[in-house]
């Protein structure tokens, strides 16, 4: 080739690598570019593509015999589900932590480019790794069909089903990385989040294969599924909000949006898992036992969305105003502005859960799960007030993680002494009693006397949850709006 030739080439690659730097996400070309040069996910890649390829050739021979599709759909679909949905989603994590902790983020945040786009760009890396996984399968899914026995409509749904596992995966280690390398802790959250990966991955690979392939589960197969479907987007796009918030600065965030993304996630959840829980019954279930249960369902989740919004800047709100900060209580930055929104949802959360209280009936597997939905939130709403009252009027600003830690101080203990309390109490058999209400009105009591109870006492130690609930959210929206306009008012606004 002439020179001429070879500059027009060059010049032409030059400005092709211009264009995808400005048109797409800068963090997903240089991580694409780190991992293609890199080896672990070359191993990783040919390796798959030998697992499947030895896959495939045992299940053509064993399909021939007669055996049908079993042998190669199945390892097949297995081996994607675990590929995609726990070892990728790992990789980005630890290498978004490695980032995070070496601070070369922090020279990337420091650039025009935002904090919502290195997310998009972490998450994006991911999908494009896993669509290369996936496109390894193509041609078992192609020999898988030129055998018979199966539509194309299936095979369809399942790499579709794959796809979204995949997509949903990776945003719960991408949060985790936000926290950066740390010793001890962080290294044993890791290794659980990869095994809880692999277990659920495991059981959805399962369901999928028995629900294509019209095995055991059938109908309800699919509504695993489709619970599935449904908790993992609404899970991610919370995480996602809420990784773009811990990446901002303190005098820059806007809480408002993980805040609206959990309520919707919430929202969403609810109408979710009514329909899963209805929709396997032929004759269609109770409207009480659906909604109850889709109210301990919810509750878990809000609380856990609670103690994922309280770490970080969400407890220590920034001594200015800044440009991104928000006036009103229930989106503000900070400890108080996070109780009173928790406050709220609790109230309205307790008032739908808890709506089989109009009928004159009470079954006894209502009010099981109505201890399972009051459980959680009363526990968050015990360590919010706990932290509230002990910081009111300290002067020094507590730590980024001091509220999740008051949380759960404060139920452990707070629960040791309740136990010791109820024992007592069972021993002496007055479960009705003034002291069995208050106890009642507790997380580890409520609990407790639920179980160890018997038919009798069981409507007034749900009420007793329920007002204990209740009260705790009222006297947290009043703590947190003293400490709202305390912050507000030293912030000079």
């Amino acid at each position: 080739m002439s020179e001429t030739g070879t500059a027009k080439t060059t010049s032409a690659g030059t400005a092709v690598g211009e264009w995808l730097d400005t048109r797409l996400n800068p963090v997903l070309l240089r991580d694409l570019r780190l991992y293609m040069r890199g080896k672990l996910f070359l191993y990783g890649y040919f390796v798959t593509l030998v697992c499947l390829i030895v896959i495939a050739a045992t299940g053509v021979v064993v399909t021939l015999n007669g055996q049908g599709l079993f042998s190669l759909l199945y390892p097949t679909i297995m081996l994607l589900a675990f590929a995609t949905g726990a070892l990728v989603p790992y990789l980005v994590g630890e290498r978004f932590r490695d980032e995070l902790s070496s601070h070369a983020a922090e020279l990337i945040l420091a650039s025009p480019l935002t904090a919502a786009r290195l997310v998009r760009g972490k998450v994006y890396g991911a999908w494009c790794l896993n669509l290369m996984l996936l496109s390894v399968a193509m041609p078992v899914f192609v020999t898988s069909y030129l055998l018979g026995g199966i539509s194309p409509y299936a095979l369809l749904f399942i790499f579709l089903a794959l796809a979204l596992a995949a997509a949903v995966m990776p945003l719960l280690n991408i949060y985790l990385g936000t926290f950066g390398r740390r010793p001890g802790v962080g290294r044993i959250t890791s290794a659980l989040v990869l095994v809880g990966s692999f277990i659920i991955m495991g059981m959805y690979g399962g369901a999928l294969f028995d629900r294509v392939l019209g095995g055991l589960y059938g109908r309800s197969g699919l509504a695993f599924i489709v619970g599935y479907a449904v908790a993992g987007v609404l899970v991610a796009q919370f995480l996602y909000q809420v990784s773009v918030f811990r990446l901002r600065g303190p005098g820059l965030v806007r809480e408002i949006r993980p805040r609206v993304s959990l309520a919707v996630a919430a929202a969403l959840g609810w109408l979710g898992a009514f329909i899963v829980v209805s929709w396997p019954e032929s004759g269609g279930a109770d409207w009480f036992e659906a909604n109850t249960v889709a109210f301990s369902t919810v509750a878990w989740a809000f609380a856990w969305g609670i103690l994922v919004l309280a770490r970080g800047n969400a407890a220590s709100p920034s001594h200015r105003p800044g440009s991104g900060r928000s006036r009103h209580p229930l989106s503000s930055v900070g400890p108080g502005s996070l109780a009173m929104y928790c406050s709220v949802c609790t109230l309205v959360i307790v008032a739908l859960g808890m709506s089989w209280l109009s009928q004159n009936r009470w079954p006894r597997d209502l009010m099981s799960f109505s201890v399972l939905g009051l459980v959680p939130l009363m526990a968050i709403e015990y360590g919010m007030a706990a932290y509230l009252l002990i910081h009111y009027r300290m002067r020094k600003t507590p730590g980024a993680d001091s509220l999740t830690r008051t949380i759960l101080v404060v139920n452990v203990l707070f629960g040791v002494l309740v136990f010791f309390l109820c024992t007592g109490l069972m021993f002496g058999g007055d479960v009705e009693s003034l002291l069995g209400a208050v106890l009642a009105g507790t997380p580890v009591g409520l609990t407790y006397l639920s179980i160890a109870g018997n038919w009798y006492s069981l409507s007034s130690i749900i009420l007793s949850g329920v007002a204990g609930t209740v009260i705790l959210a009222f006297v947290n929206f009043v703590l947190g709006w003293r400490q709202w306009t305390r912050a507000r008012g030293g912030d000079g606004a």
